[in-house]
């Protein structure tokens, strides 16, 4: 799911606009000259991390200023999870996303809103019938099942230390490649030299993968400076998604023109 610099995705903030709305209220070598500087090692530990991402089987926990977010991905069956607690113009609200193939199942819960934006029930919706960014917000790319786009991420660390359990360091934030990841270098065009060295801490498991990743990030005109954090486990574990149970009903045809509007 793409971001945009905030844990709230765009399409998932148009509808909560419309429900609103509605209710009108590695190996180090063996030393001498051939030894690899710390540095290179840490980087290549950092590097390697992200194979287990890449494969798209993990679940991914992330936590910011504005909200935190369950992710499960299994890009084996094309499905996945998200289970999100955010506070957007003020209002705390929830919601769910469950992906399996093209079907799409939501359920919102926003204070004051009417159904089926006041969780009670789950809406299903047919995810080839949504178009342009919206799209991109709600589905899994399983050509790239690094959702969040973390190897491009951690790619754009320029200084690194650590060893093959633990390395920190900073990010040039101006560096990140492409624009479909949860931070881009669009993102953080005002806040200025801050960007481009952004501290990191990251932590490794037993196989050398990804365990957690902390950025103190700063502040930019839509987001508050503060932690990110992003903890993975589960690899290799996840398994296809299933419908939900309890009351579901169809998309409303206004949900879908917000979202192709």
């Amino acid at each position: 799911m793409k971001m945009r610099g905030t844990l709230l995705p765009v399409a998932i903030s148009g509808l909560v606009g419309l429900s609103l709305a509605g209710c009108s209220g590695d190996d180090k070598g063996s030393g001498g000259s051939s030894a690899k500087p710390a540095s290179a090692i840490a980087q290549a530990v950092l590097t390697g991390s992200t194979s287990g991402v890449a494969k798209g089987d993990y679940a991914l926990t992330v936590k910011a200023p504005d909200g935190t977010q369950l992710l499960v991905i299994d890009a084996e069956t094309k499905s996945g999870s998200v289970k999100a607690n955010y506070e957007s113009e003020g209002s705390p609200f929830t919601y769910d996303v469950v992906f399996l193939g093209n079907d799409r199942w939501m359920k919102m819960t926003v204070p004051g809103a009417p159904d089926p934006y006041d969780g009670k029930s789950w809406m299903h919706f047919d995810g080839s019938k949504v178009k342009g960014d919206a799209a991109k917000d709600l589905s899994i790319d399983t050509s790239h099942p690094d959702v969040l786009r973390l190897t491009e991420l951690i790619a754009a660390a320029t200084t690194v230390k650590g060893d093959a359990t633990a390395v920190s360091g900073t990010i040039d934030g101006t560096k990140i490649a492409g624009d479909d990841g949860v931070i881009s270098a669009a993102d953080l065009k005002d806040a200025g030299q801050a960007a481009t060295a952004i501290p990191f801490t990251a932590a490794m498991d037993g196989t050398g993968l990804l365990e957690s990743l902390e950025l103190d990030m700063p502040a930019t005109v839509d987001t508050e400076a503060g932690k990110w954090s992003f903890e993975l486990s589960g690899y290799g574990e996840q398994t296809q998604q299933e419908k939900p149970t309890g009351a579901i009903k169809e998309m409303p045809a206004s949900a879908y023109e917000m979202l192709n509007g």
